[in-house]
């Protein structure tokens, strides 16, 4: 076997053994289906999220160039791998590693693989727990029906002004009319998010109804489908709420260690590994009780 084929193999064999499932000198179509030879994959499964690394392995006398990291870089994002690592036993120049902190692409050699290989799987759980989140809200949101309320027209322009920040007041300014359209007004209301415009509009004290003003732009709110329990989903995004901020949150991280309630626990992590075991924990007990109610509303539909 030749140097290079064994450095691949060396390198597949590293990964295979933090479990993950490797093919040395795969083949990956982009999005126009041209095809890569890619010297090592790695693929794994992380609670339902698939994972995807590409490696390539650089078994040269002198260091890796930026030009070499440009290239995998393009790959990566070409394929819709969630990492890139790039081999080298000679160094890298600093062209190269200045590039590569900025773009997803480890820079590595066996050693350091071997010895950091367990760090970065870690964050990867991380964000795939990361992911689990979102998708709790996106399920969230499937259980909702749109209803129509009238707000005031005071309430709806002064508040558009605080949710679009300086950027988005900027932008709406070189449209005509903005803030006295209702059709504008409407379109802000999508643009900034009704949950956030309703949840803001219901902190402010209510008009008199010979206040109100029938031009007001209407406002989506909505509610659960039939068969849904409001309490118990606003549990579950109150456990991913607590989760995100208090140990997904790179800087919650930081400061280990990590004290959390989640419901009527009270959880402890001491290192980034435990923070990742405890999160996907309880991403798992709030996804079981996300699909009861899921299935209370599809009973109810049935019935």
């Amino acid at each position: 076997m030749s140097q290079w084929r064994d450095y691949e193999q060396r390198t597949a064999g590293l990964l295979t053994d933090l479990g993950f499932s490797t093919t040395v000198q795969d083949t990956l179509h982009g999005a126009d289906d041209v095809p890569y030879k890619i010297d090592v994959t790695a693929r794994r499964q992380l609670a339902g999220v698939s994972l995807l690394w590409i490696l390539e392995c650089k078994l040269h006398s002198s260091p890796v160039t930026r030009d070499m990291v440009n290239t995998l870089k393009a790959k990566v994002d070409d394929v819709g791998a969630d990492r890139g690592l790039l081999m080298s036993e000679s160094g890298f120049q600093s062209g190269a590693i200045r590039y590569a902190r900025r773009r997803n692409i480890t820079l590595t050699s066996l050693d350091d693989l071997a010895a950091n290989a367990i760090d970065d799987l870690t964050d990867a759980r991380l964000n795939a727990c990361r992911i689990r989140a979102l998708r709790l809200e996106e399920r969230r949101r499937a259980l909702l029906v749109p209803t129509m309320q009238i707000q005031f027209a005071r309430d709806t322009v002064e508040t558009l002004r605080v949710l679009l920040g300086e950027d988005g007041r900027a932008k709406m300014a070189r449209r005509p009319d903005p803030w006295e359209s209702p059709v504008a007004q409407a379109q802000l209301l999508e643009l900034v998010g009704i949950d956030q415009m309703n949840s803001f509009l219901e902190s402010l004290p209510s008009l008199p109804k010979t206040d109100q003003d029938p031009s007001a732009p209407l406002v989506i709110s909505s509610k659960f489908v039939p068969g849904v329990d409001a309490h118990t989903i606003n549990t579950i995004m109150m456990g991913v709420s607590q989760l995100g901020s208090m140990v997904l949150d790179p800087v919650a991280l930081g400061q280990l260690p990590i004290y959390f309630p989640v419901g009527d626990v009270l959880y402890e992590a001491w290192s980034p590994r435990q923070a990742a075991a405890i999160a996907e924990q309880v991403l798992t007990e709030l996804e079981t009780t996300m699909q009861d109610e899921e299935t209370r509303a599809a009973d109810a539909v049935g019935r």
